[in-house]
């Protein structure tokens, strides 16, 4: 979970999530920075632990909804829909939630650990490292790039049917 304004993704990092559905993302014991800040917020999707050719996404959130226990000072955790979804999986495993719920009692409610306990996500996903954020830093410059491709050919009649390949209203030369 990221502020959009930040300048970097070091400084913008507010809560490490895991991709839940491919457009929800849940956040197990949300920092009450996520939850009380007025800045825009967005979502960085990314393999973790990072991959060589890592595909960075960004997301808007369209909807955040949190679920607490009376008493408690924070959320169990916070649930954000995003805008659009994503093109990874899920990272989440089938859990039973009886028994999640059941190890959060045993352990005082930490989402994260009851998670990790019953096997629904990996022990380290929550693991956000500088090094990672300054690496997705690096790869979202580079993916902002446009492709760019310079083609040379001998004639316009070579030169036009390549162009048509962008466009549908092109129609095939009859003899």
């Amino acid at each position: 979970m990221q502020l959009k304004k930040a300048p970097d993704r070091i400084a913008g990092h507010l809560a490490a999530g895991v991709l839940g559905d491919s457009n929800v993302v849940l956040v197990p014991d949300p920092p009450a920075a996520l939850l009380q800040t007025s800045e825009e917020i967005e979502v960085l999707i990314a393999p973790n632990p990072p991959t060589k050719n890592m595909l960075i996404e960004r997301h808007e959130i369209a909807q955040r909804v949190t679920y607490a226990l009376r008493g408690r000072a924070n959320p169990v955790v916070a649930a954000f829909q995003l805008v659009e979804r994503s093109r990874y999986a899920s990272q989440m495993y089938s859990f039973d939630p009886v028994e999640v719920g059941r190890v959060l009692e045993e352990n005082g409610g930490c989402f994260w650990k009851a998670l990790v306990r019953v096997g629904a996500v990996p022990p380290k996903i929550r693991k956000v490292s500088e090094k990672f954020l300054r690496e997705a830093n690096e790869k979202e410059r580079i993916q902002r790039r446009p492709k760019m491709s310079d083609f040379v050919y001998d004639s316009y009649s070579e030169l036009v049917p390549d162009i048509c390949q962008w466009l549908c209203w092109c129609s095939k030369h009859s003899h």
